[in-house]
């Protein structure tokens, strides 16, 4: 699967940045442009027509500075209990795997490919939780970490690693080929398969 190529023109941008801008202000001009801007780099054809991706930036944007802090609050409450209790359920799936436990049981090869988490971040963007972090916080470049990091307190910077997760809008049958692509080939390293089948299977992965 391939990933889809966006499907908005500049001209939409510039539509709902312009809306925005004469709705809120100049102060949030520079802000509103990067915030419209990312949502539109990473807006697919399913997400919604022209019309729909305005109406989605002009609903959505908070211009309080103490509402935009409330709402990364609660995104980063909610992503901590989501990212640890699939990586819980991750460590259950793979235990036998992992751990010297005795012979390793065909289910175990089955259930150690289960991966829960690898709909999360196509969910986070189809639920347009991903857009609305998308249009109220920058997904900085390594760039200006480097020149304005310095200045940044903790604060800043966990904002900086979260919104890490939506640098890319990768599809979720990538995510669960990539996946298995590391299981099997830890499963290669540590001996617990035929090693020339499973090298033969990890490169057909990665060729295809």
């Amino acid at each position: 699967m391939e990933t889809p190529p966006a499907s908005l023109t500049a001209s939409v941008a510039e539509r709902a940045r312009a809306a925005l801008v004469t709705r809120y202000g100049a102060a949030h001009a520079d802000s509103i442009a990067r915030g419209v801007a990312q949502v539109a780099e990473r807006w697919w054809p399913e997400d919604g027509n022209e019309d729909e991706f305005v109406a989605f930036c002009s609903e959505s944007w908070i211009d309080s500075d103490a509402e935009r802090g409330a709402a990364f609050d609660r995104l980063e409450q909610a992503m901590e209990q989501v990212d640890g209790h699939l990586h819980e359920v991750r460590r259950e799936l793979q235990r036998p795997i992992h751990l010297d436990l005795g012979p390793v049981r065909p289910v175990d090869l089955f259930l150690q490919n289960l991966d829960l988490g690898s709909h999360v971040e196509e969910d986070l963007f189809r639920t347009k939780t991903a857009f609305f972090a998308l249009l109220h916080f920058p997904v900085d470049t390594l760039a200006e970490r480097l020149d304005q990091g310095r200045s940044w307190d903790r604060r800043r910077w966990a904002r900086s690693r979260f919104m890490d997760r939506f640098a890319e809008r990768i599809p979720s049958s990538l995510i669960q080929k990539m996946g298995q692509v590391m299981r099997e080939a830890m499963a290669l390293a540590a001996g617990r398969a035929d090693g020339k089948r499973l090298q033969e299977r990890v490169r057909a992965r990665l060729a295809g």
